[in-house]
């Protein structure tokens, strides 16, 4: 699973607690995570940042 794909499922997971669809947050309390959920998160994240670095170097020359 990709990492865009694992974030929106923690979004939608969270939506789904709010219960409300009005009120429903875009914002993942990490703290409510589990481990796997936030090592998971934590590699999304660093893959998402070398690719940003490997973007920026593709067009800034």
């Amino acid at each position: 699973m990709g990492g865009f794909e694992f974030l929106q499922i923690l979004r939608l997971r969270v939506q789904l607690e709010a219960g409300d669809a009005e009120d429903a947050p875009n914002r993942i309390g990490v703290a409510g995570l589990n481990d796997i959920d936030r090592r998971i998160l934590r590699e999304s994240f660093r893959v998402a940042r070398q690719l940003q670095q490997r973007l920026q170097l593709d067009y800034h020359r």
